[in-house]
Parts: C-alpha cells; sequence; structure tokens
C-alpha cells in the first residue's frame, strides 16, 4: 500500500519531527548536489531563482519539468491583470549553475499559455492554449481553453490539438462566455498513459473538476471521466498535478480548510486505484495569501509552486514560483 505523508506543519515544531525537518534538509541538500534545487537551506518556502524568473511586472506561473530536472516550463504574463494580457511559454535550461535566461517557445506564441507538462518519456511538451482551431472555423467560440502537444524531438514541429472522444468541448453557444466552462486546462500523462486535467462542465460534479482520461492501449484515450470523492465535491477542485508514476497528486483547495485563500493539499493513490482524502501541506509551507499550481521536481526533493505571497522583493506581491523540500513521508 501507497504510504502517506506526515504533512502537519504544527509537528515540525514538536521533537519528534524536528528529526524529520533536519533528515529532509539533508536529503534535499544531497539531491540539489546532482540537481538544480532553490530551497537547500531551508524547511520553509524560498523563491524559486528569483534572479532568474521575477521579471518586472509580469507573473511566472503553473511551472512544469523536463524528467530529467533541467528544463523548465511555464506561462508568463505580459502584465496584470492576467485576463488582459499575453501570457506565453517560456523555457530556461540548467547549464550547472543555474537557470539559463527564459526564451518564449516560439510555435506557441500567439493566443495564452497555461500549465505545462512534459511527458514520462521526454518527448511531448502538453499544455493548455487559448488558441484558435482549424476544424473549429464557423463556430462562435470565446477564449476556449484546449489541450495541446508539442513534439520536442522534431526540429520546427508545431504545436498539434490532443484527440480523443469528448477531450475537448466547445466553448459555444449558451457556455459561450460562462465561468469556465469547456476549458480544458492542465494536461498530465502517466507512464501508464492515463491523461488527467481539469474542467468545467455543467453534467460533471461540482464547479470544477478533476477528469482523468484512461489509455485506451494504443496510445490514445478512453472519454474523460471526473474523479469520485475524495478529488472532487460540488465544489471548485482545481490546479491538479500528478506524479509520472501516477500515484501522487498535488491540487489546490480554498474551502477544505487551511491557512486562508487557496491552498496546497497532498493524495495518494491507493493499491486498489482509489485516491486518499487530500492534505492540507500545513502552514509553513502555505500562507495566508494564494499558493496553486505545485509540481514535485523530477528528483523528488523539492515542491514548486506559484504564490503571490510577499517576498522582500517586488513592490507588490504578485504569483511568482516558489520552492519547498518535500514532505516527509511516515
Amino acid at each position: 500500500m501507497a504510504k502517506s505523508f506526515t504533512i502537519n506543519a504544527s509537528k515540525l515544531r514538536q521533537g519528534k519531527p524536528v528529526f524529520h525537518l533536519i533528515r529532509s534538509a539533508l536529503i534535499l541538500i544531497f539531491a540539489c548536489s546532482a540537481l538544480p534545487c532553490a530551497a537547500q537551506d531551508s524547511g520553509y518556502p524560498v523563491r524559486f531563482y528569483p534572479d532568474v524568473f521575477t521579471p518586472e511586472g509580469r507573473m511566472t506561473l503553473t511551472p512544469g519539468f523536463s524528467p530529467d530536472g533541467r528544463t523548465i516550463y511555464y506561462a508568463q504574463t505580459e502584465c496584470v491583470p492576467i485576463w488582459e494580457c499575453p501570457q506565453r511559454l517560456m523555457r530556461s535550461t540548467f547549464d550547472g549553475t543555474s537557470w539559463t535566461t527564459p526564451e518564449p517557445v516560439s510555435s506557441t506564441q500567439g493566443g495564452r499559455v497555461d500549465y505545462p507538462s512534459v511527458t514520462p518519456d521526454g518527448r511531448y511538451l502538453l499544455f493548455s492554449w487559448q488558441m484558435p482551431r482549424e476544424d473549429l472555423t464557423g463556430f462562435d467560440v470565446d477564449g476556449n481553453f484546449d489541450l495541446w502537444r508539442l513534439d520536442l524531438e522534431i526540429p520546427g514541429a508545431e504545436p498539434e490539438p490532443m484527440i480523443g472522444p469528448d477531450l475537448a468541448r466547445l466553448r459555444a453557444g449558451a457556455v459561450r462566455t460562462l465561468r469556465f466552462v469547456n476549458n480544458e486546462t492542465a494536461p498530465n500523462l502517466t507512464e501508464e498513459g492515463d491523461l488527467y486535467f481539469w474542467s468545467e462542465r455543467l453534467d460533471a460534479i461540482g464547479e470544477r473538476d478533476v477528469f482523468v482520461a484512461r489509455s485506451d492501449g494504443a496510445g490514445g484515450f478512453q472519454a474523460p471521466e471526473p474523479l469520485p470523492a475524495p478529488i472532487n465535491s460540488p465544489s471548485s477542485d482545481e490546479g491538479a498535478w500528478v506524479s509520472a508514476d501516477g500515484r501522487t497528486m498535488l491540487i489546490n483547495y480554498a474551502d477544505r480548510g487551511g491557512c486562508g485563500g487557496s491552498d496546497l493539499f497532498m493524495s495518494r493513490r491507493r493499491e486498489d486505484g482509489t485516491w486518499s482524502d487530500p492534505e492540507n501541506l500545513g502552514c509553513d509551507i502555505n500562507s495566508p495569501d494564494e499558493e496553486y499550481a505545485g509540481v514535485i521536481t523530477p528528483d523528488g526533493a523539492q515542491i514548486v509552486f506559484i504564490s503571490n505571497r510577499p517576498d522582500g522583493v517586488l513592490d507588490r506581491p504578485t504569483f511568482q514560483m516558489w520552492a519547498t523540500a518535500m514532505p516527509e513521508s511516515d
């Protein structure tokens, strides 16, 4: 059976868990000697390489890493508020000392991009893209985020929409401007070939839900289904990231108790395929502000996430990347 995580932040200030904090720090320092790492000296969140990823007047959003942990993709807005701005897909690589100056992924310019991830084999970059599609010409579509992929092994490749039964719903007609309805975002592919994402669909469980499109065994997908409780609820359940082995989920909730605003939670998939009750990562990681879009680095040492907490650098707190040590498991 999969192990559960000790993520009650108050325990970190008690006797035995102090050992866990020290042990986490030692593991983190060892891991950081081989892979890029931001949070070597603290069990608390720090800005993720702020000298590289702090563009003035812009926000860095929704990070995703290559399987070797040496390339990061993320969304960057050109201004605030984000819905009035271009939102570009950016890329940076680790050169052995630090991250290189981020550059746009040129083939994805135009439209707004969000929630990039790389498939476990490293071949495809998946992302959500608000880009007009040729197959939807003639439809009165408004701001339609769909799931796309880019082949990283073919020079000059162009993004293509991900295809599958009921994978992309049309944001038109009666739902054309209704909340986030029929937008699909945050694609994550597991080693088993299952595709996780979240969306807002009127026939699902809650306002926003996490979906999984199971592998069809031939490289494609079955029709997506919303995950049952305890992951989804009648409320808004979003921001999910699933590990390559399909056994760990990070998700953000704003209404399940916690530290204020939207908080990061963790769930484990059991041997029978069900998911454990999501547990808050605690108030040493979460804050009174907003946290979301958490991912675990490929080496398992850190959680990198987005928060708008004050950082002592920017004049006005805005959404930027943060990193913290991975909580210890029991």
